[in-house]
C-alpha cells in the first residue's frame, strides 16, 4: 500500500501541508507518491514531476506557431513530453525498501 499526496502539485501554489502527510505516512511505514519536487525533497518516496522547463518550452513552440500564422484552434493540444521521475533513497532506506538499479537508471533525479 502507499499514500498519494492529495492535490499537492504546485501549479496552484498550495501544498496542503505535505510535510504532515509525509511524516504520518512514514510513522506508519507507508511510502508516499507525489507530483511535485518539493514533496520528494521533504521525504516522499517517488515523484512523477511536472518539468516546468519542458512545459514552458512546449508553450513557446505553440506561441511561435501562432506568431507564424497558425490558427490556435488547429493546433494539437499536447502535454509534457517524457517524464521526470524523482526518487528519494533516504526515504527508501527509512522504509527498508530497495529500489532496483533498473528503476534508479530511469530516474531523472535521485536524492541520496
Amino acid at each position: 500500500s502507499h499514500l498519494m499526496l492529495p492535490q499537492s502539485c504546485p501549479t496552484n501554489g498550495v501544498h496542503f501541508r505535505e510535510e504532515v502527510i509525509i511524516a504520518v505516512a512514514a510513522k506508519h511505514g507507508l511510502p508516499t507518491l507525489s507530483c511535485n519536487r518539493s514533496s520528494v525533497v521533504k521525504g516522499a518516496l517517488v515523484g512523477d514531476i511536472a518539468d516546468f522547463a519542458k512545459i514552458g518550452s512546449l508553450a513557446g513552440e505553440k506561441a511561435a506557431q501562432i506568431l507564424k500564422g497558425a490558427e490556435p484552434s488547429h493546433l494539437i493540444s499536447e502535454s509534457q513530453r517524457g517524464s521526470y521521475l524523482m526518487i528519494n533513497l533516504k526515504t527508501a532506506d527509512q522504509l527498508n525498501l530497495t529500489i532496483s538499479d533498473e528503476l534508479l537508471s530511469l530516474a531523472s533525479e535521485v536524492i541520496r
